[in-house]
C-alpha cells in the first residue's frame, strides 16, 4: 500500500497533504518525533507525521542554477547536516531547529560527500580518500579507505558499503 503523505512536483509550496509541493527531492532523514526532513533543491523542509510541510531554511542566499543535496542527517540536538554539491565543490551545512544555517569547514577535507554525527558528538565524514572520524576536539582519524557510503546506529556501530562489500565497524 502506497500513500501520498504530502505533496507532488514541480514547484515548492508549503501546506498540508496534497496542497504541499516539492521542486526536486534529493535526500531525507527521520527524527525521533517521526518528522521527515527533506532537502528540496536548495532548501531544507520538514514534513510532520500529519503531513504538514514547512520550509525550515534556505540553504543558499542566491542559489546557483544547479544545486544537489548529496546527503542529509540529523544529530541528537535536532540539527540537520546537509552536504551540497554546488558546481564542482561540496559544502557541508548545519541547520539548527530554528533554521539558522552555518557552513562547517573540516580542515584538510574540502570535498565532503556524506556526514553524520554520532551520539557522542563525533563527526563521521567521507571524501575521496575514505571515511573519517572527527572528534569534538577536531582530531581526525581515517577509519576506512574507499567507501561508497555509511550509516550509524544508536549503539555506535558504523556500517559502510564499498566495492569490497558491506561491513560493520564497532
Amino acid at each position: 500500500l502506497v500513500t501520498t503523505v504530502a505533496g507532488a512536483l514541480p514547484r515548492r509550496v508549503d501546506g498540508r497533504g496534497a496542497e504541499a509541493r516539492f521542486q526536486f527531492l534529493d535526500a531525507l532523514a527521520l527524527d525521533q518525533a517521526g518528522n521527515v526532513f527533506v532537502s528540496d533543491r536548495g532548501t531544507l523542509r520538514k514534513i510532520t507525521p500529519s503531513g504538514v510541510v514547512t520550509t525550515v531554511a534556505e540553504l543558499t542566499q542566491s542559489p546557483p542554477p544547479f544545486i544537489t543535496q548529496i546527503s542529509l542527517s540529523l544529530d541528537a540536538g535536532g540539527n540537520a547536516l546537509v552536504t551540497q554539491l554546488e558546481g564542482h565543490r561540496t559544502i557541508l551545512r548545519r541547520v539548527s531547529p530554528s533554521g539558522v544555517v552555518d557552513t562547517i569547514q573540516i580542515p584538510d577535507m574540502p570535498n565532503v560527500v556524506q556526514a553524520a554525527y554520532d551520539r557522542a558528538g563525533n563527526l563521521f565524514a567521507t571524501d575521496h580518500r575514505g571515511l573519517w572520524k572527527i572528534s569534538p576536539d577536531r582530531t581526525s582519524t581515517r577509519i576506512s579507505d574507499l567507501t561508497n557510503g555509511f550509516v550509524l546506529n544508536d549503539r555506535g556501530d558504523v556500517f559502510i558499503w564499498a566495492s569490497e562489500g558491506y561491513r560493520r565497524i564497532n
